[in-house]
């Protein structure tokens, strides 16, 4: 992730949306390597993948006051290498495309290459 660019806490329907989508498309396991590959603790509680993420979002932005880690869990989640076994090869585009759906919104995207970068439409 780019270490100059701030980014602004995402509001609750982004994390809802992103955490559905990334929560829908990979294992369990995979989410609690990222995770600590981000050096973000699973405070959630939950055991549903998807609550796992948004609960545990919420909680670092309300500790970091921005988006930073959540921003860079998305950017691990999503590089290309996370995605070359044959189960998830085809899924790559659509995972990434549903979530750019949800970071337009805050400004941003999420580019084939799996980095992160602003986007100036902002918007749908």
């Amino acid at each position: 992730m780019m270490a100059f660019l701030m980014i602004e806490s995402f509001s609750d329907a982004v994390l809802d949306s992103i955490s559905h989508t990334i929560g829908d498309a990979l294992i369990g396991k995979i989410i609690s390597n990222i995770f600590l590959a981000c050096g973000i603790d699973d405070v959630s509680g939950e055991s549903t993948k998807w609550k796992r993420l948004y609960y545990t979002f919420c909680a670092i932005q309300r500790e970091d006051g921005c988006g930073n880690r959540v921003g860079s869990f998305i950017e691990s989640a999503l590089h290309p290498a996370r995605w070359t076994s044959d189960d998830l090869r085809n899924r790559h585009p659509h995972v990434r495309e549903n979530v750019n759906r949800a970071l337009l919104i805050a400004g941003l995207e999420v580019g084939p290459d799996g980095e992160p970068c602003a986007n100036r439409a902002g918007t749908l």
